[in-house]
Parts: structure tokens; sequence; C-alpha cells
């Protein structure tokens, strides 16, 4: 397996793309449906514009490449953008962007939104919400919105290196009833079931609900190849997961209302420190993320709008983690509350002669945010109590000019103020030169930053693993970005993007005495070029190829670990008999990386594989390979091992059904 080439691996896009161009070119409503129009984005300046106009290179998944490539989490579909990588420690996963993905962080340097709302957590400001743990279903997704580049102009804290918002299906699209299961060889089972009504009066509701119960899988962990340890070989029992997901949303007439319910708990199969149980079956947490938010908005006059937002969120975690030996365990657990409301108000208007300005006030108010550790047995013990509620208001402003018919230029500012790390001013400006109806360069430079979490400041547990952090300071960034956009035809679009971040005060844990301490390292350089093309071939097959190179850097201990200085993906789809059926397959490539101990990782090369079928026009079978060639290959992690294997093989499969309007 490890003389095996990446040249192999893309046969299929090869195939695929050579049944397209000999196809007729019959029009097909998959066609339609798969190759419209370039969508829209909304997050990158707080009001729709096109791709072309947006102040940012921005990408969209659209709700039919999530069926066309059997996307079934919020990860799968994120791993088909360039520059994005995943990795896994069997409990979350994480996300890699910009070459920045350190073992040990929680997805803490960009934004994850549901229509406009921030999942970030006020605990570990965690975005970990990529496998099943993500409560949004997949078939609720209209878009998703992939947004590089620094948004604390607009957003505050975190936005460092990206922002992903997803952008839910309306009720007035959505099916009176829908119905899905899924499973998989992995023994993973969900299942779905949706409406919407019309309730009269200007009132329209989608509900869903969902559910999964996972067997698990079973892993095999070297580190751990000793007869009292099992030979190495965790049990499926030891890795299974259940949850439950609930969202509704109604509008009603300039109302937009949304709740979202995510509930999860996942058994782990290694251990998180060296002196932890393997594969122990009750080793595990429990976590949820709920929220519930309105939007008012309302248009005044011609061109001028109004906004308001209010939301309350909800946070919940608990672990139950074994130590020593299985035949004298014992147990200790961590748990975390979080408890904050947040609103908004925003006003964009015209000035003469001056373009647009929109205008903003922003503020949370934590009521609780509290971590505590104990020991449970055989001594229990209150280890840590930390409370660390926190109050943040901000004002922003945004002005948008087109300067003639080539140009247009865009500039925010974001003054936030938090009652624990004080002020924060985070200015953006863009410029975007469009020579022809063709072709787009925009130049984009911004300072983002981001707020220690009370995780980083306060966790430890009393000589276990973690000594609590002395003082730290805020991150903050310097980042600039060029990207040049071309369409060779109306839909075969090409893109070069290049950048530049440098990362001050970047916080991590560092090894003091043997034990893990979050501290401020010297600053980090993340340079890069990213380069793709796609588009459409003749009238039903999509093609998409992209390479990123870059390099992360850390100042005082040189290379970023987890940090891949190449990215390569390849997709392409194809639909048959006015589509009924259709095909895919999508390619993902990463060179070596480090791992935390200074080892390196083998290169990643795998190979999905999706067909779907459309029946009796009210049912869609959706069926694939994971991973098809069962490539073997480990992710750097900060637990008790240094590498994690990833799962092989996989097959799943997907009914879905739908009422008749």
């Amino acid at each position: 397996m490890d003389r095996f080439s990446p040249v192999c691996l893309l046969w299929p896009v090869a195939c695929i793309s050579l049944a397209s161009a000999q196809a007729p070119a019959g029009k097909s409503a998959a066609a339609d449906a798969l190759f419209q129009d370039m969508p829209v984005v909304e997050a990158a300046a707080l009001h729709t514009q096109t791709l072309e106009d947006a102040p940012a290179n921005v990408s969209v998944i659209t709700a039919s490449e999530i069926r066309t490539y059997g996307y079934r989490t919020l990860g799968e579909a994120l791993s088909s953008i360039r520059g994005f990588y995943f990795v896994t420690d069997q409990v979350y996963e994480y996300a890699g962007v910009r070459g920045l993905n350190p073992p040990g962080d929680f997805n803490t340097r960009f934004l994850v939104m549901i229509n406009g709302h921030p999942m970030t957590e006020i605990v570990y400001g965690s975005n970990a919400f990529f496998g099943q743990d993500f409560g949004l279903d997949m078939d609720l997704v209209e878009r998703i919105e992939i947004i590089r580049g620094a948004t604390s102009a607009l957003y505050g804290s975190n936005g460092i290196l990206t922002n992903i918002n997803i952008v839910t299906r309306s009720p007035v699209d959505h099916p009176r009833v829908q119905m899905s299961v899924e499973n998989d060889s992995g023994g993973h089972r969900k299942g779905i079931l949706s409406g919407s009504a019309d309730l009269g009066r200007g009132a329209n509701l989608l509900v869903s609900l969902s559910w999964i119960d996972g067997g698990g899988e079973s892993f095999y962990f070297s580190d751990y190849d000793r007869p009292e340890s099992r030979n190495g070989r965790s049990t499926r029992r030891s890795d299974r997961e259940r949850g439950f997901h609930g969202f509704a949303n109604l509008l009603w007439r300039d109302w937009n209302v949304v709740v979202y319910l995510n509930n999860r708990e996942k058994h782990i199969p290694v251990p998180w420190s060296a002196d932890g149980v393997f594969a122990d079956p009750d080793t595990r947490i429990s976590d949820s993320r709920d929220f519930i938010s309105g939007t008012w908005s309302r248009d005044v006059g011609a061109e001028s709008k109004l906004r308001w937002q209010v939301s309350f969120d909800h946070y919940r975690y608990a672990d139950f983690v074994g130590y020593g030996e299985r035949e004298a365990t014992s147990h200790a657990s961590d748990r975390a509350f979080g408890d904050w409301a947040s609103t908004q108000l925003t006003y964009r208007f015209p000035v003469k002669r001056w373009g647009y300005l929109t205008g903003g006030v922003f503020g949370t108010v934590e009521f609780r945010n509290r971590q505590y550790s104990d020991m449970l047995d055989p001594e229990p013990a209150r280890l840590m109590d930390v409370q660390a509620a926190d109050r943040v208001g901000a004002v922003f402003g945004q002005w948008e000019r087109d300067l003639g018919k080539r140009w247009k230029a865009s500039a925010g500012i974001r003054l936030d103020q938090s009652h624990r790390y004080g002020r924060a001013l985070s200015p953006r400006a863009s410029l975007v030169f469009q020579p022809s109806s063709a072709d787009s360069m925009k130049f984009v430079f911004g300072r983002p930053f981001r707020n220690p979490t009370p995780y980083e400041q306060h966790y430890e547990d009393c000589g276990l693993a973690f000594l609590r952090s002395v003082k730290l300071r805020p991150e903050t960034a310097q980042t600039v970005e060029v990207a040049i956009e071309h369409k060779f035809r109306p839909a075969v679009l090409g893109v070069v993007n290049v950048y530049h971040y440098g990362i001050s005060d970047l916080i991590q844990a560092a090894v003091v005495d043997g034990l893990y301490q979050f501290q401020n390292l010297s600053s980090v350089k993340s340079r890069g070029v990213e380069a793709e093309l796609g588009g459409r071939i003749g009238r039903a097959a999509d093609v998409q190829v992209s390479v990123a190179r870059q390099a992360a850097s850390e100042r005082a201990h040189g290379w970023m670990e987890n940090s891949p200085k190449w990215i390569w993906k390849a997709r392409a789809a194809r639909s048959f008999a006015r589509d009924r059926t259709g095909v895919s397959a999508q390619y993902q490539g990463l060179s070596s990386r480090m791992t935390l101990s200074g080892g390196m990782t083998k290169p990643v090369h795998l190979l999905d594989l999706t067909t779907n079928w459309r029946f009796f026009r009210d049912f869609d079978l959706i069926a694939g390979l994971r991973n098809a060639t069962s490539y073997e290959y480990t992710h750097p992690v900060a637990i008790a091992v240094d590498q994690a294997p990833a799962p092989g093989r996989t097959f799943f499969f997907k009914l879905v059904w739908r009422s008749r309007e």
C-alpha cells in the first residue's frame, strides 16, 4: 500500500470527464439544478451579493452538490473545498485551513454560523461540529458559504482564517413530509423525519427531528500492542455514538425564528493521557449545543435595510474518564456549562456619492460560564471550579462603493470591548478590480483577533495532565490576500489565491515539567498559494481540480505540527437518464505531516465513490464508498497516542422518501 500512486486514484475522475465530453447535448433537470448560475453569498458583507462582487474569495457548496456527492456531514462537504483538511481523535473532527490545525486546538481560529448565527461556544471557544455532532442534517442545507480570510471586522473574536456560514432551506421550499434512513458498514445508523406547513397569515414552519446510533468501529493502536491491552485492538463498543438533533424554522412576516437542538454521547476507545485505560467501554463524553434566535428585518425605503437579531444559547459538556489499570481503575470527570444571550442591530443605507454604509452594535451577556473537574474515586475530590462569565459589547461600520465601472472598494472596522480581555480593534479593507465580465482581481487586508478561552486561561487538574496558565494575551494577526478569478467559459471558473498571515501571541499547549500548559508562543507565519479549476463539461457533468501549497511555521520551533505542505483535490460527477441516475468520484491527498513528538505521518490518498438513483418520483437512494481503496493512514493528535488511526473502507446507503405536492 505504501507504493500506491495518487495517479491511480484519478482514473474515475478521468473516466467520468471523458464520458461527459462525449455525451449528447440533451438538457436535463439535473443539469439545471447542478449547474445553475454562480450562487450568491450573504455572510461576506452582511447582505446578498454575487461571488464576483464579494470582498473576499468565496466558495459555495450547493444543495445539489450535497446530494450528488453524498455528503452526510459538514466535514465531508468541506473536505471538497480547496485547502481544507480534517483530522479526528475519535472524539471530534478538527478542520485545518491555511496550513493551521495544531493538535490540541478546538477549531478556535475560524467561525461556523447557521443563518448568520455563530456556533462558537463560550467555554472552549470551539467550532468542533463537523461530524454527527453537528445538529443540522445535510438534507436541510440550501448552501454553505466559505469566506476566506479575516472576518473579525464584522464578527469579532475568532474570525482569523475563514468564515463558514450554513444557509438552511426555506420552509416554503421543503416538502410537506420527508423521511430518510441511512446506515453504513461501520454500524452507524441515522433516521430523519422532517416536514413543512403553511400556517396561514404569512406564516410558514419547517420542523426536523433525527436520531443517530452507532455501533462504532474497531481500531488498531500500535502504542498499545501488548496482551493486557487487547494487543492494541479496540472494540466496537468502545467507539459507539448516539445522539438527537432537532431543528425548526418559522417565517412570519418580517420575522425569521430558528430553534436548534443537538445532544450526543460518544464513547472513546483511546485514552486521553498516558495513564488512561485503553478501550474502556465506560470512558465517554456527552455534549449538547442548543440555541433559539429571532431575526427581524425590514426594508426602509428602496435601498435601506434594518435588521435586528436576538438569541439565547446553551452549551453543556461532561466526560467520564478512567485512569490506571483495568483491574484498579479510578475515574475523573470534567464538566462545562455555558448560557448566554446576544443581540445585534444593523442598518445599511445609501449615501449620495459615497456608496453604501452599514452600521451596527452588538452585545453578549454570559449568565454562566463554568467549568469544574472532579476525581470521582477512590477518594472523591474537587480538582478545579472556575466561574469566568464575560460581557462583550461592540460597534462596527462598513463602507462600500463602486469606483467607476471596474473598481469596487470596501472598508470596515469594529471595536470590541470585553470585560475580561479589554479592547480589540479590527479593521479590514478590500479592493476588487473587474477588467471584464470574465475577470476579477481581489486585494484584501485584515487585522483579526482571538481572545483566550476560559479553558485555555483557567484549566488545571492538580497534576494529572494540565497546569494552570499564566495571564494569556489575545492573539492578533495581519493578513493579506490576493485572488485572481477568471471565467474560461460561463460555467468554467479558474482561481488563483495567494495569502500571507502573520499571527502574534499564538496560544498553544506547551510541555512544562511533563504537563501541558497553554502559553502565548512567538509569532507564526502562514503563507501559501492555491489554484482551482472547475465547472461544467457538456450538459450533465461537473469536474473540479485544485492544489494548495502552504507553509506554516512558528518562529521558535519551525514547521507547525499537522501542517501538510501540499493538498491535492479532484472531483467529478455525471448524471444520466434525465437526472434519475448519477455517479461521482472525489479524491483528496495530503503530504506528510509532523506530529507533536516530531514524527511524520505517511502521505494520505483518499478516494470516495458515490452513486444515486431517483425512482417512483418519490424516492432517492444514495450509496457510496468512503476511502474506497481502504488506504491505511493516521492523524496527528494531542492525546495519549501521537497518531490516531483513521477509518478504513466504509460502505453507506441512504434512502429518502418525500411526499408529492
